[in-house]
């Protein structure tokens, strides 16, 4: 348990020190001599000790080490002044660590994103969106300042029509709302009389009818215009119309060339670089360091992000790295078989692209190859299965 002249000593501050001399004890009768607040006076030799002493008294002691001839080291600083003067120097680091903590809080507090789900019409969700920003749901709110959860739900129900049913919270600080739209029954589409016909050359590889008279089989050849399913059904001497529907796939074929240069110029890094940093608070990014316009003519950049994180929980703040590496234009010189196969895997991609997404390619053959003006030249031939069918519209008359 503390004492009172301890507590006394702490108060005002004390220090342990170490002297050291050859008229030690002439040092030591000083002291008492001049009733100095010392106190677990400890002889380590006959040349030095250890001793406890109040700051103010550390002071006096100056005057009778000049005449002795000895040297003190200060061990360890004890007491409240101590205390006050690390705080006073470390003031910036603390107060640094509270205007962090509170703008910690109040980016927290914040609003960064509104995200709207279960309504897939565009003009709806932009209505949506301004009777939330109403009612203070909005990018760069404070969530302390919005109405409450119930409220909002009430509010966007009462506001849209068809809606069975409205959730609203956050995450993070991220705002989500979900809509519940009524489903309206689907009104049937009109049937009109009409044949499906063939809408390209193909050779039929495969059909399913839903509705009308098949009039093509596997294997056939066709071309534009030809009848694949008729809309005719019944007897022939009392027929009746219906819309056909189904899907008739073909074999179609197409022709692709291509040229691919054998020498191409391609960027290559020389190993200078400048790092620029930033820091990205909610939507705002701010350059903290990398200032100035880039040297280099030619560049290629990498960014490298970093979030911050508190368990599940990510804050609104990040820090980017963003690597701007010099790069110089290189002539590369490819062999035959390389521009070959680099013109066959752009070729097809080109092909892909045109193709409906359900076509698929099932066989490709090279037609003619060989160099030119210091290009490859390839001719392909592609065989496609794709739908292949057409609606026509007919009349009672036809």
């Amino acid at each position: 348990m503390i004492n009172n002249e301890e507590l006394v000593y702490w108060w005002k501050g004390y220090v342990v020190i170490t002297i050291r001399g050859k008229r030690l004890e002439r040092l030591i009768n000083r002291m008492m001599h001049q009733r100095l607040a010392a106190w677990d006076l400890t002889r380590e030799s006959e040349d030095k000790a250890q001793v406890c002493i109040t700051v103010p008294d550390l002071f006096q002691l100056r005057k009778s080490l000049k005449e002795t001839g000895c040297r003190i080291r200060i061990v360890k600083k004890i007491g409240l002044p101590f205390i006050l003067q690390k705080m006073r120097r470390q003031a910036g680091l603390y107060s640094g660590a509270i205007l962090f903590l509170a703008m910690l809080y109040l980016l927290s507090s914040m609003i960064w994103s509104v995200e709207i789900e279960g309504i897939s019409v565009p003009e709806r969700e932009a209505q949506v969106r301004q009777t939330l920003a109403d009612l203070g749901v909005k990018p760069g709110a404070f969530k302390f300042r919005v109405a409450e959860p119930s409220e909002i739900k009430r509010q966007v129900t009462q506001r849209l029509d068809n809606v069975t049913w409205v959730g609203f919270g956050y995450k993070g600080t991220t705002a989500y709302l979900e809509v519940v739209e009524k489903t309206l029954p689907e009104q049937p589409e009109p049937v009109y009389p009409r044949d499906l016909i063939a809408k390209k050359k193909a050779v039929i590889h495969d059909l399913f009818v839903e509705s009308g008279t098949p009039m093509v089989k596997p294997n056939q050849y066709v071309k534009p215009g030809d009848l694949l399913v008729s809309g005719k059904i019944g007897s022939d001497e009392a027929p009746q119309l219906t819309a056909a529907k189904g899907k008739v796939w073909g074999e179609v074929w197409y022709v692709s060339e291509i040229r691919v240069p054998l020498k191409l110029e391609k960027a290559v890094l020389t190993g200078e670089r400048k790092t620029r940093y930033y820091l990205h608070v909610g939507p705002y990014k701010l350059k903290v360091w990398g200032y100035g316009q880039i040297p280099f003519d030619h560049y290629v950049t990498r960014d490298d992000r970093y979030s911050l994180s508190i368990g599940s929980f990510t804050l609104p703040i990040a820090w980017t790295i963003e690597q701007v590496q010099a790069a110089r234009q290189a002539e590369v010189t490819l062999d035959e078989a390389k521009a070959l196969n680099m013109g066959l895997k752009l070729a097809r991609e080109k092909m892909v692209a045109k193709l409906p997404e359900d076509a698929e390619i099932v066989e490709e053959n090279i037609l003619k190859k060989g160099i030119d003006s210091g290009k490859v030249y390839i001719k392909i031939h592609y065989s496609v299965i794709e739908e292949i069918s057409m609606a026509k519209y007919t009349s009672q008359g036809e």
